[in-house]
């Protein structure tokens, strides 16, 4: 998918998880998007999943913007206590758009949690509150930073919670033109000699 056809995507309002290989143009699509946003009056919630992230796009953490800060769970006590923060809940109730960047490290309970703070201070139960999601990615880079292994039942299939999000997001995937063709096989194990000799011309 070209960078064109992508941000043409985004522009109906689709939750989107953008994902593609380094150099595929995620960020300039992600930044593109925001422009358009605000030429329209729209100012979206610019978040990442790390402070360096966060500088790439203009934004602040997921984890600051939502009131998680560094936890992993939410009790009842800690999701009443962010969402009567006036602060956070006038942020998350202006925000129309929520984009986080580099996604994949961030681990499924923080998304969890995420959902769990718009949707109790916008009061609607769509998927994060209905705001439109756009995520951005690559699961063949950095995994999510957790304190314990993720095991077999950390999937969509043994998580009731997750299957709700199945059909939730389009997944568009970023390539560019020179690298479309060989890059996708080293990122998997299954560069051949010609694939081998392309990358030689690049780097």
């Amino acid at each position: 998918m070209t960078q064109s056809q992508a941000l043409a995507i985004l522009k109906t309002g689709a939750n989107v998880f953008l994902t593609g290989e380094p150099g595929s143009g995620k960020t300039y699509v992600i930044n593109q998007y925001v422009t358009y946003l605000r030429d329209r009056g729209i100012e979206p919630a610019i978040t990442a999943s790390t402070g360096i992230a966060a500088t790439h796009i203009g934004g602040i953490t997921i984890h600051s913007w939502s009131g998680i800060g560094i936890k992993t769970m939410l009790n009842k006590h800690d999701l009443h206590k962010i969402a009567t923060s006036q602060y956070i809940a006038k942020r998350v109730r202006r925000a129309k758009v929520l984009i986080i960047e580099e996604v994949s490290m961030l681990a499924p309970e923080t998304l969890s949690m995420v959902d769990m703070v718009i949707r109790k201070i916008t009061e609607r139960q769509e998927p994060f509150g209905g705001v439109q999601v756009v995520f951005s990615g690559d699961f063949f880079q950095l995994p999510p930073v957790v304190k314990r292994v993720m095991e077999d039942n950390d999937t969509p299939d043994h998580n009731p919670y997750r299957i709700a999000y199945r059909n939730f997001f389009l997944i568009m995937r970023m390539l560019t033109v020179s690298m479309m063709k060989y890059l996708p096989n080293f990122r998997v194990s299954r560069g051949s000699s010609q694939c081998l000799r392309k990358a030689r011309t690049r780097w």
